[in-house]
């Protein structure tokens, strides 16, 4: 329940910005960098750090408790475990957007957590990923900071 609350709440930011999307200029940033700053920020509890790289209309809506609440009911979840790390990465568009999927390791499962962002470079959305085995990926040989980095065939 909490996780379908979580990902309607992305769904919901992703689908309520998409007109003024196509109006912004787009910043080119590393997208997968972002994404686990974030992620990480709030494995240590830093919740207004993790926002720091989220768009302004969505900080106007989120407050950090609010962000605090999405990653406890959503993934740090007693079924989770802790979050321990990220282990992979791939980026893809889908419908016209960013994404950055990223595999990450907690104390009791591996999920997969998508990150959306804006031509402007900030994030609009996170929440899980849908688990797609179908989906294939070729590893880069490129390392960043330990991560193994995917891009969409």
């Amino acid at each position: 329940m909490a996780l379908g609350l979580l990902f309607l709440l992305s769904c919901l930011l992703v689908c309520c910005e998409e007109a003024e999307e196509e109006e912004e200029a787009r910043v080119e940033v590393d997208q997968i960098a972002i994404a686990q700053q974030c992620l990480e920020a709030r494995a240590r509890d830093d919740f207004e750090g993790a926002m720091k790289h989220f768009d302004e209309r969505i900080r106007k809506r989120v407050t950090p408790a609010m962000n605090r609440e999405g990653w406890r009911m959503g993934f740090e979840t007693a079924e989770n475990g802790a979050f321990k790390r990220v282990i992979g990465a791939r980026k893809a568009k889908i419908d016209g957007w960013d994404r950055v999927f990223l595999k990450c390791e907690f104390e009791k499962k591996i999920l997969d957590i998508q990150v959306t962002f804006r031509r402007n470079g900030k994030i609009n959305g996170m929440g899980p990923a849908p688990n797609d085995p179908s989906a294939h990926y070729e590893p880069v040989e490129e390392k960043k900071e330990g991560i193994a980095i995917y891009e969409d065939k």
